[in-house]
């Protein structure tokens, strides 16, 4: 399972889908599209990438569930 899928899934798991429901629509294209960009990388690099994600952008209302939900489909 790579990591968009993993990060679909979310919206049925046991514990996270509370977290994905918090996510608008437009958190989750963002969320999916940063996942796209960067899904040629290491864990380590795309940890890295999603721990810089909002330096030079601006933050969605729910960026830090943005945050967790990309660490967690990283695994």
């Amino acid at each position: 399972m790579n990591r968009l899928e993993k990060f679909d899934s979310f919206a049925s798991h046991a514990w996270l889908s509370k977290a994905f429901k918090k996510l608008k629509k437009d958190e989750i294209t963002l969320a999916r599209a940063f996942i796209t960009e960067n899904d040629a990388l290491d864990k380590g690099a795309f940890e890295l990438k999603v721990n810089r994600m909002f330096l030079d952008r601006s933050k969605p209302k729910n960026f830090t569930v943005i945050l967790e939900l990309l660490t967690c489909c990283n695994s």
